[in-house]
């Protein structure tokens, strides 16, 4: 058994080996082709992002792609190209970027041997929150600092803006400045010190098991009367009515059966997907009538093309041409989404609406907590608006990632020439009266650290004694 194993690993390296020669070996991109494929981005970008100039004017996004077409006036590996586009990413909005696979294609050795975590304030990077570094390598660090700034979106939460820096870090110093360990740093007017590298697991905070296993994952402290629904993920997949119907009529029944006072519904990590699973679980929560004004825009062709997306999603993979029509009216009869949404922005670019909710009188009788905190994105967001327009529970946590106004529902597109997929969104949306937000993220009605911590038995008991101070 032994040596099948030692055979796996060789045949796995060996594997990677291969990968890492054929990537090397592969033709450089042409200037006309990287040219076309310059030209199709910001075209596409222009064509179909709804609020595309949130950060910055139309001039300037002229000059970013004059900018990046004279970078690539020359032949550029697919990797030199990718990262090229990608450092666009800054001045557009969460939703619109380049998929930088080729960055992050690392050994099993440069994945084992990551730059630790750091800080990155005004153009510096600080080691263990007090340790100014001129250079790492021999690479100036206002240097660096300013590459992987390029490469987040300039909305993002503050917090989650350091992680995704930390993130690109090391792909950096490996695959664009071709350096390695041992990571040498040079200090101002002291001697040089050798940083021992982390593994990439350990370069981040790590992601509990709870939030990566299922859409919804859940757990019970009976003595304490106390319940826990992980949230994890709003994404629509084949057969998630059956799902989600069936998983949440068990676990709310489990609540009335053990007579549960506490119900901790945490978000923290739902990175987002669709509006339409919310409802699955809603419909068990009481909430108090409610009404405001959505205002949604959109381009026509990013609006057909969020439509064709939308259906891809639905059913599974087809796309609109390969749906029977048997198949696609079954679609459009189960959600509400293509009559009152993509039909609407298609032929007026627009959609106003009143929501006016009748509240719900039946549902769980206790106390809601709703956990919600700098991975909280996008419809998991909106599901915390809701959470705050009904009066369903309490908002616990740390501002949520996502800034508001915002856009949504992603749709994917590839280069003609490279074939790197880039992505962007087809919908701009705010919503009138505004909740409470600072410099545009939703807070909390109660502050609770969150971030890198595992919450346990002990910490749902202090939330609920600070929310009894609100309720006084």
């Amino acid at each position: 058994m032994k040596k099948n194993f030692i055979k796996i690993g060789i045949s796995i390296g060996l594997l990677f080996t291969i990968f890492l020669l054929q990537a090397q070996e592969r033709p450089l991109l042409t200037v006309k082709e990287m040219r076309k494929d310059i030209n199709y981005y910001f075209n596409t970008l222009k064509q179909q992002h709804p609020n595309l100039y949130a950060y910055i004017t139309p001039k300037q996004m002229d000059s970013i792609k004059k900018q990046v077409l004279k970078r690539c006036s020359h032949p550029m590996s697919l990797l030199d190209f990718d990262y090229a586009l990608a450092q666009t990413k800054k001045y557009v909005d969460g939703h619109t970027g380049i998929y930088t696979n080729e960055l992050f294609a690392l050994s099993a050795r440069q994945k084992a041997n990551y730059f630790p975590c750091v800080t990155f304030k005004n153009d510096q990077i600080i080691l263990d929150n007090a340790i100014v570094i001129d250079s790492i390598n021999g690479i100036p660090s206002d240097q660096l600092a300013k590459e992987v700034d390029l490469l987040v979106s300039w909305e993002n939460n503050p917090v989650f803006r350091q992680e995704k820096m930390n993130e690109y870090l090391s792909p950096v110093l490996y695959n664009i400045y071709h350096t390695e360990p041992p990571f040498i740093c040079s200090r101002p007017n002291l001697p040089d010190t050798l940083v021992a590298p982390v593994s990439q697991k350990k370069a981040k905070p790590p992601v509990p098991p709870r939030y990566t296993q299922a859409h919804l994952t859940n757990e019970y402290f009976i003595e304490d009367s106390i319940a826990v629904l992980c949230y994890n993920s709003s994404l629509i997949f084949q057969g998630y009515e059956q799902f989600f119907t069936s998983y949440t009529k068990e676990f709310f029944q489990q609540l009335k059966n053990h007579h549960i006072k506490y119900l901790f519904i945490d978000v923290s990590h739902n990175g987002g997907g669709s509006d339409l699973i919310h409802e699955y679980i809603l419909k068990y929560l009481k909430s108090q009538p409610y009404k405001y004004q959505s205002h949604t825009r959109a381009k026509k062709k990013g609006a057909l093309k969020g439509y064709e997306e939308f259906y891809k999603h639905i059913s599974g993979g087809k796309t609109l041409k390969e749906l029977s029509q048997y198949e696609k009216w079954k679609i459009d009869r189960s959600t509400p989404w293509v009559e009152q949404l993509w039909k609407p922005l298609i032929k007026h670019g627009k959609k106003e609406g009143t929501t006016v909710s009748q509240g719900n009188k039946k549902g769980f009788k206790g106390t809601v907590f709703v956990i919600m905190g700098p991975y909280t994105f996008s419809s998991a967001h909106s599901f915390c608006k809701t959470i705050k327009r009904g009066q369903i529970g309490f908002l616990v946590g740390e501002p949520s990632g996502q800034r508001s106004p915002f856009c949504g529902n992603l749709v994917l597109n590839k280069l003609p020439e490279s074939g790197i997929t880039f992505y962007y969104p087809t919908s701009y949306n705010w919503e009138e009266p505004a909740l409470p937000y600072k410099d545009g993220f939703l807070q909390p009605d109660v502050d609770y650290p969150i971030y890198g911590k595992v919450l346990g038995i002990e910490d749902y008991k202090k939330i609920i004694q600070l929310s009894k101070a609100l309720e006084e």
